[in-house]
């Protein structure tokens, strides 16, 4: 007992004035071989209430940190595109720019687009951009607005599907759901192959589906409208076009200038 005493020791106490809160009693204290005088004691608990509410934030920040980074993870989005925004997209001509500004607008009004079900088709040219702009919307409404996205082209799509046939811990449905639960799902390299009945019937299943649940769609494809409507058959298409855009990419391709 007498370390303790020894070690902790109010000397003294006296009236002194806060600028803040007025006056209050401190105490002169003695902790081991050093004396000091206790602060505002209002003061110490508003300094306390404020470390815990920047605790608080802190965590939040965390917290939105990582529920970001499993969205991004989840999304699927390749490497090469995981840090493309709109920024970074190259637009000099009027064309491209046109472009730009509708998927960036789209993007920005993700929340009345995904309350609407509103899809959006990007046709054209190779190396004109349109994976790049896909996932640049994917990468806005998940880090910004706290969606969700999954960008996948038609090979992974059916890939992951038919591994499903012959797997007990994934069903068929499961797999299906996987492509039709996401927020926003961009379908990539839509008539790259000869359409299978496999194919055309997965696409139509899933594209239905969200349709029919108002859940946009991101097609990307190097087809113009009518040879997509051929691909796909007409059901498919008009169900992607209700109520959304069509965006064309009609210009020389990018790669061909490296």
């Amino acid at each position: 007992m007498n370390t303790v005493k020894n070690l902790f020791e109010v000397l003294a106490t006296e009236i002194r004035t806060c600028e803040k809160h007025g006056e209050y009693e401190s105490q002169l204290i003695k902790i081991a071989s050093r004396e000091s005088w206790s602060p505002c004691s209002k003061c110490m608990d508003e300094a306390r209430e404020a470390e815990n509410i920047e605790r608080q934030k802190k965590d939040q920040e965390d917290m939105l940190r990582r529920s970001i980074e499993r969205r991004l993870g989840s999304a699927c989005i390749p490497p090469r595109f995981q840090s493309k925004g709109f920024d970074s997209y190259v637009a000099n001509t009027k064309d491209q720019q046109k472009a730009l500004a509708k998927c960036k607008r789209y993007a920005d009004q993700f929340k009345d687009n995904f309350e609407n079900g509103r899809s959006l088709l990007l046709l054209g040219s190779v190396g004109t951009g349109k994976t790049h702009l896909a996932n640049a919307i994917a990468n806005q409404i998940i880090t910004e607005l706290g969606y969700t996205a999954l960008y996948a082209t038609v090979g992974s799509m059916l890939r992951f599907i038919r591994s499903s046939f012959n797997n007990n811990d994934l069903s068929e449905s499961e797999a299906y759901k996987t492509f039709i639960d996401p927020h926003l799902l961009i379908i990539d390299e839509i008539g790259v192959q000869k359409a299978s009945e496999f194919e055309l019937t997965a696409l139509f299943d899933i594209i239905n589906e969200r349709y029919e649940q108002m859940y946009p769609t991101v097609i990307v494809s190097n087809h113009g409208p009518k040879e997509l409507a051929n691909y796909l058959g007409d059901r498919v298409v008009d169900r992607l076009r209700e109520g959304g855009s069509v965006i064309l990419f009609e210009w020389e391709s990018a790669r061909v200038k490296v």
